[in-house]
């Protein structure tokens, strides 16, 4: 049962895709244009290939962090604040 329903709907894909398996001929423009497009392709996948071909730039060491400035007044605990 399970083949036959999916040769059935093979079958009927195939036949409605019969008619639009037809090959469609484009103008010399859109051949012309669609050279370009490809050839400007082309370089942009060059230029990416370079960068992942050169040397990585070298690494700057972060710098630690500054302490933070002491505030000009301690405040401490004691059940109660004390200055």
């Amino acid at each position: 049962m399970r083949r036959r329903l999916s040769a059935i709907l093979l079958a009927g894909s195939m036949i409605g895709l019969a008619g639009q398996a037809q090959a469609q001929s484009i103008s010399v423009e859109e051949a012309a244009q669609l050279r370009s497009e490809l050839a400007a392709l082309k370089a942009q996948v060059s230029a990416l290939e370079a960068r992942l071909a050169a040397p990585p730039p070298p690494v700057v060491a972060a710098t630690p962090p500054a302490a933070p400035a002491k505030p000009a007044t301690e405040i401490g605990w004691r059940g109660a604040p004390e200055f």
